[in-house]
């Protein structure tokens, strides 16, 4: 017996499988397209942008990346995460990622007693 005439454990006979008038289930109909196509087309259309007194073309997604740095710069720490998380999943390389604290412009004497500190 052959594969495709194979009955029982699941199996229906071929000529039973769908009842009088039913048919396979369609799927996706031909020229739909999905999410993920959907929200690419749209990360990639382009939009004017002036900066530095130049109009640019500059791409949704390049717009909505310097939006949240320009936020998470203001302090909105929902940006910050959200740049974070995007980053992470740009590069999932497993590194966390880490802010760089600026002090004050530190004296001389300072200065001598950091870098001693950090070289023990």
């Amino acid at each position: 017996m052959s594969e495709r005439n194979k009955v029982g454990g699941g199996r229906s006979p071929i000529g039973r499988q769908f009842g009088h008038g039913q048919r396979r289930a369609p799927g996706r109909p031909k020229g739909a397209r999905g999410e993920k196509a959907i929200a690419h087309d749209i990360a990639r259309e382009l939009h004017r942008f002036q900066r530095n007194g130049r109009t640019e073309q500059i791409t949704t997604y390049e717009l909505l990346l310097m939006t949240m740095r320009d936020l998470a710069m203001e302090g909105n720490l929902r940006a910050v995460k959200w740049l974070d998380d995007c980053r992470a999943r740009l590069d999932p390389s497993g590194e966390e990622g880490s802010l760089l604290l600026v002090p004050e412009v530190m004296e001389p004497e300072e200065t001598r007693y950091v870098r001693k500190q950090v070289q023990n």
